[in-house]
């Protein structure tokens, strides 16, 4: 058999090359405006991969593709187009992305807080978020569900039919808040996860879902807004204030309301927090009340354990004791918690929140929040 001729050395490969195709010299190989290319391409792959749940294999796979592609086509890509997914993430920065905002965390597990004034991309989260959801129509046309719905049956099925709902208000209005269509509730939830196997490593999500969908579509991962994350490598020990006043101002910014332009007329939408859903650890974080081992740790009456030995912090206690059930009152948990934030240091905190069995919660700078 014949087998060809030996193919010669392309100039880049070449001992000694001197070529402006030269792999150590990828900068002058790179065409103008390649790096806004490069840049472009690789949000829309991360984006790609959020949309389509992709996986990190697939991902490594089609970067691997395109990767080959530009090479095949002597594109200049080929030199500068990242071959892993970190360098992919690395380029696209996805922080500077307009949906994104990053702040400065203290690394210390002890702390956790974010620092002050240490935003360092500007955006909005919760509005932004609203603007994009209400402006999908499938989402407009789910919102007339709530306002048809009625039931008669005298049992509490959803939300729709609770009390709240039925008679939450803002300035004194006659109609209830929610029988305007523009105008949303939400639902939070923080918990905590791992993201790795093997490892103790741990990061908070807080998330919000909008109520005015009906139950079959109100948790639907495409409806559920991923408003921060909370780094590790643990949980913080005793609250997420700092993670929550981001938070807590868009909410104030939603609740005086913002314009949205849609098809072609501009709307006034309004938002309110109305529940907080979580486990009961994550719940005594973003609320600020106490945890079972506290004298008062009922989030939902003023009940006081009475230990063994009452001097004694650590002695054992008993919640069952037949005494009548004095309840949590809004006004009454308001001014407990405004005495924890007036403390003027950390002893007189501790005996006030000991006292009380609350601390001051982001959660209450929302005046309409029960």
């Amino acid at each position: 058999m014949d087998y060809p001729s030996a193919t010669p050395l392309l100039p880049e490969q070449n001992e000694g090359c001197t070529s402006s195709m030269c792999p150590n010299e990828k900068e002058s190989s790179e065409e103008p405006g390649s790096s806004s290319v490069l840049y472009l391409i690789s949000v829309l792959l991360v984006k790609l991969q959020v949309k389509y749940k992709l996986s990190d294999s697939v991902m490594t796979t089609l970067i691997s593709i395109l990767q080959l592609l530009f090479t095949l086509t002597s594109h200049p890509l080929q030199y500068s187009f990242p071959k892993t997914l970190h360098s992919l993430f690395m380029i696209a920065d996805i922080n500077q992305l307009p949906e994104y905002r990053k702040f400065v965390v203290c690394p210390d597990p002890r702390c956790c807080n974010l620092h002050k004034d240490t935003l360092l991309s500007e955006a909005s989260s919760i509005p932004l978020c609203a603007k994009q959801t209400y402006s999908i129509k499938t989402f407009q046309q789910l919102l007339y569900i709530q306002q048809g719905y009625s039931s008669d049956s005298g049992y509490i099925n959803d939300v729709w039919d609770g009390r709240i709902w039925k008679s939450f208000n803002r300035d004194n209005c006659e109609n209830c808040f929610f029988k305007n269509i523009h105008n949303v509730a939400f639902i939070m939830n923080v918990d905590w996860f791992k993201p790795f196997k093997h490892s103790e490593y741990k990061v908070g999500g807080i998330y919000l879902n909008i109520l005015n969908l009906p139950r079959t579509e109100r948790y639907k991962t495409k409806w559920t807004m991923l408003i921060g994350l909370i780094p590790g490598p643990t949980e913080p020990k005793d609250n997420i204030n700092s993670f929550l006043k981001p938070l807590v101002n868009d909410l104030i910014e939603l609740w005086n309301g913002i314009q949205i332009h849609c098809s072609s007329t501009t709307t006034l939408i309004r938002g309110a927090l109305i529940a907080v859903s979580c486990d009961i650890p994550a719940a005594r974080k973003v609320c600020q009340f106490l945890g079972h081992k506290a004298n008062k740790g009922c989030s939902r009456c003023e009940f006081e354990a009475q230990r063994e030995n009452p001097r004694d912090v650590t002695s054992r206690m008993s919640y069952f004791i037949a005494v009548d059930l004095v309840p949590r009152l809004n006004d009454a948990v308001r001014l407990q918690a405004n005495e924890f934030l007036d403390a003027r240091n950390k002893t007189e905190a501790k005996e006030i929140q000991k006292k009380n069995g609350v601390r001051w919660s982001e959660l209450l700078r929302l005046t309409y929040l029960q």
